[in-house]
């Protein structure tokens, strides 16, 4: 049985070899695009900005599932340099797992 990987070329996905064929598959460069890490943070940035204007808080597990953040403390961090300031606090859920909950205390102050 073949195994089915995915492939990216300029923008097309292919769900396997023989969409190609072999002899295809070598004439081509793959090519990944990795967005410009600043955009990346930016955008994560702006997101859990815009979640703080309709909610006060925020866990790993929320910052993941709904907006793809996978590093909520370090994107944290980056909102306190900017002047954001938070409280966090350590909760366990029902199956005993303790999680760190951030939440918004005062907005930057603008000069």
């Amino acid at each position: 049985m073949k195994c089915l990987r995915t492939f990216m070329f300029v923008g097309i996905a292919l769900k396997k070899e023989s969409d190609l064929g072999l002899n295809k598959l070598n004439s081509f460069r793959r090519i990944k695009y990795l967005p410009d890490h600043d955009t990346i943070m930016v955008n994560q940035r702006e997101l859990l900005i815009k979640h703080f204007e309709s909610r006060s808080s925020i866990s790993g597990v929320e910052a993941a599932t709904i907006y793809k953040i996978r590093s909520l403390p370090r994107r944290i961090l980056d909102l306190k340099q900017m002047g954001y300031q938070f409280d966090s606090e350590w909760r366990t859920d029902p199956t005993g797992q303790r999680y760190k909950r951030y939440t918004l205390v005062s907005l930057p102050v603008e000069q």
